[in-house]
């Protein structure tokens, strides 16, 4: 991570804020801390199944078909829980993330369940955050996908989720290069889309205050990131996946077919590369050594596809001119638009209650006052 990231902050040793943000997190999950740690898992894991008795499933996993999602299934089942798998069709998702969530979930007996939409009822919403020129293209499916998990966990009635992602693998976005909420991802279709758009995105969007006041509070359902509890070794796990249950791979977020046009789309024009959050986190957490991070960068330069640029366009239903006139527009952010984010700093010193007693995520309160 470098001066890209906004308000980078060092100490008098030199050291910059996200290193202590993950000393913060390694000492709050009891990283550093292995029998504790396995302690408080297997503790957690009793209560779940408990919890789940006499029910069909004590859990439900997201699935993208990508590597992790994937693991964590695998994990699921072979630690005794009885998951539901649930996955939402963002419009982009590659054949190969297809061909993973039917092959993982048949070997493994979990039965999966797809949140979807026709695409041109759909589309709309992204071709609205282009138009805004915000550097959350991928908006509607983040909030379609958080949304999904709490929708899915009251269907089925059901706490605890599970995610195959972690600030300790992936980061955490700094503020300005990605801020996600229900009223956000709203006003950016009312200004910039259709009453149609709106009318599918309030649908799916459980993004919002109350829902979330909701599900936090009421229901109290629990978002679980496995890998905070587990080694999580990148190839070994595409290794064990491929070999026992035939999964295919195709580099990060292969899942996605729209992810290397929003990196490269957010590298343009607001010069930065969301690529490095990912490695610098396992660089922080020492999986990885800084020195292999930067090889990887040195030898895999961000550049254009111009035919998956295309590709894209075309499925947007935009021109090439029209793209480009979007690229020339100033660049906003959730500054620009109607958000909760002011009721959320004003509601500093609840975010840290509630992350202290894991009402929420620990990460959630640096994401909105230390990233």
């Amino acid at each position: 991570m470098d001066e890209t990231v906004p308000k980078m902050r060092f100490d008098s040793q030199g050291v910059c804020h996200l290193c202590h943000v993950q000393d913060r997190l390694n000492r709050t999950y009891c990283i550093e801390q292995d029998q504790e740690k396995e302690k408080r898992f297997r503790r957690m894991l009793e209560a779940i199944k408990a919890e789940g008795k006499g029910k069909p499933h004590d859990c439900i996993v997201m699935i993208s078909g990508g590597a992790d999602s994937s693991y964590t299934l695998y994990m699921a089942k072979k630690l005794g829980l009885r998951p539901l798998a649930y996955h939402f069709d963002n419009g982009w998702v590659s054949d190969v993330a297809r061909k993973n969530i039917a092959q993982i979930t048949g070997k493994l007996g979990v039965p999966v369940k797809t949140l979807a939409y026709p695409w041109e009822k759909l589309k709309g919403a992204y071709v609205a955050c282009l138009k805004a020129s915000i550097p959350e293209p991928c908006l509607p499916c983040l909030v379609a996908t958080q949304s999904l998990a709490y929708l899915a966990a009251a269907r089925e009635g059901i706490r605890h989720i599970f995610y195959g992602y972690s600030p300790m693998t992936e980061g955490i976005a700094p503020l300005r290069w990605s801020y996600v909420d229900g009223r956000y991802l709203e006003s950016v279709i009312k200004r910039h889309g259709t009453g149609e758009d709106l009318d599918v995105v309030r649908d799916f969007n459980r993004f919002k205050a109350s829902h979330l006041l909701y599900h936090t509070l009421v229901r109290r359902t629990k978002i679980i990131m496995l890998p905070v509890y587990l080694d999580w070794d990148e190839r070994r796990i595409k290794e064990l996946l491929t070999n026992e249950l035939g999964w295919i791979g195709g580099g990060k977020h292969s899942d996605c077919f729209y992810t290397p046009f929003r990196n490269h789309l957010i590298w343009k024009k607001f010069g930065y590369e969301l690529r490095k959050q990912a490695p610098a986190a396992l660089v922080r957490s020492g999986r990885i050594s800084r020195a292999d991070a930067l090889k990887f960068f040195a030898e895999n330069p961000m550049s254009e596809d111009p035919g998956h640029t295309e590709a894209v366009l075309g499925r947007l239903g935009l021109s090439r001119a029209q793209f480009d006139g979007i690229m020339a527009e100033p660049q906003r952010s959730f500054a620009d638009f109607p958000t909760y984010y002011p009721a959320i700093r004003r509601l500093k010193p609840l975010v840290r209650w509630l992350a202290r007693r894991g009402l929420i995520a620990e990460f959630v309160y640096d994401k909105y006052f230390e990233v």
